[in-house]
């Protein structure tokens, strides 16, 4: 399950079981602000911890940026 600390901005993700080779999704839903010019809102993903070894840890990051449209 997933826990989101809004002072940090993040959400922490505990409690999975992730079979070696088999990929996972985890969503969630986020309300923003009403778009203002210039603004992007940036969404990063990371893998910050793991009970096995990985053998490619330089992986385990990636993010997206999204410019919202305004009516």
């Amino acid at each position: 399950s997933g826990t989101h600390d809004a002072g940090a901005g993040t959400i922490t993700w505990s409690g999975l079981s992730v079979v070696v080779g088999t990929p996972v999704t985890l969503s969630y839903t986020a309300v923003v602000p009403e778009p203002v010019a210039g603004v992007v809102y940036e969404n990063t993903a990371e893998v910050t911890e793991s009970d096995q070894y990985d053998p490619e840890p330089d992986n385990n990051q990636d993010d997206a940026s999204l410019t919202p449209l305004q009516a």
